[in-house]
């Protein structure tokens, strides 16, 4: 009996690896963007699943504020081609449904860089705002995609204090999440705290999303994650989904935009899954794929 168990689950683990496999070939029959196998090709459906975090309440209708809109936009552009030294490096979830906060933590970095003329690189403190959650929920619990904004209006340490530490296998490993601001102590560093002001919901057109990043800097967008998105390799044209069942929502970084060289336009996009995903850990993402930008976030004032 154990051993027909054994070679059952062995079986479906063969033919769920085929399945995977098949899908990458299919991809890349259409030539458009590059799919190869990646860290996260194999997952099984809940694992997959647990990488995503945003939750959409569709019943909610957040308060649009009307940002300035810029009448001649170029046609392609990044923030760092205005603020060279504020993109934050690619940053690591692991299996937790924490993308809310990752993007919205790479999103305050980047502004508070720009806000300071390039004066100050800090890295912040993922694990702060997951510990500091209104809901008290557990870490790895899904949020809304203006909640990290939302919990730092109260304040948010450095990295250093209160680190976001994963296992080999994703999972997060113990570390002292505390919502208290006293977690430097613990390490003698000295505390700096940020805090947002305010934050904005754009209104779901392109032209007020691509204003807001070129004016304030990158904004954090909602996405429909599907199957083939696991897939995702080193690509020059942008992403689109061509295979594969819808597993989630999940909340990325946007910070530029472009044309393929097919002229396709997209979105300049920072993942949260690491550098050996995508481009180094960042996307294009096509500019009207569906469900991209249906929540669209921006912090207005961060200070120190």
């Amino acid at each position: 009996m154990w051993a027909y168990t054994c070679i059952s689950l062995f079986v479906m683990v063969v033919v769920a690896e085929n399945k995977q496999l098949i899908m990458i070939d299919a991809i890349n029959s259409i030539k458009s963007w590059n799919a190869s196998i990646t860290p996260y090709s194999f997952l099984d459906w809940g694992q997959k699943l647990s990488m995503l975090g945003l939750i959409v309440d569709e019943t909610i209708n957040p308060p649009y504020n009307e940002n300035t809109i810029v009448a001649d936009l170029p046609k392609t552009f990044l923030t760092t081609h205005k603020w060279p030294k504020c993109l934050s490096s690619i940053l690591q979830q692991g299996r937790c449904g924490s993308c809310w906060a990752f993007a919205g933590i790479s999103t305050l970095q980047d502004r508070l860089c720009i806000s300071t003329n390039g004066n100050i690189l800090e890295s912040l403190s993922t694990l702060n705002i997951l510990s500091c959650r209104e809901d008290h929920q557990e870490l790895c619990a899904g949020n809304k995609i203006s909640s990290a904004f939302e919990i730092a209006k109260g304040g948010v340490v450095q990295e250093e204090c209160s680190p976001y530490i994963t296992d080999p296998e994703g999972n997060i490993v113990d570390s002292p999440a505390s919502c208290s601001r006293q977690v430097c102590s613990k390490y003698k560093i000295k505390r700096k705290e940020y805090r947002v002001g305010s934050f904005n919901y754009l209104n779901q057109d392109h032209k007020s999303v691509m204003s807001e990043i070129f004016v304030h800097g990158p904004v954090v967008a909602s996405m429909m994650v599907n199957e083939d998105f696991y897939h995702l390799s080193h690509h020059e044209e942008p992403y689109h989904h061509a295979q594969g069942k819808f597993v989630g929502w999940h909340s990325v970084k946007l910070f530029g935009w472009g044309v393929s060289p097919s002229g396709v336009p997209f979105y300049h996009a920072a993942n949260s899954w690491g550098v050996t995903w995508g481009n180094g850990g960042f996307f294009k993402i096509k500019i009207d794929e569906y469900g991209l930008a249906q929540s669209v976030c921006g912090p207005e004032l961060l200070f120190h």
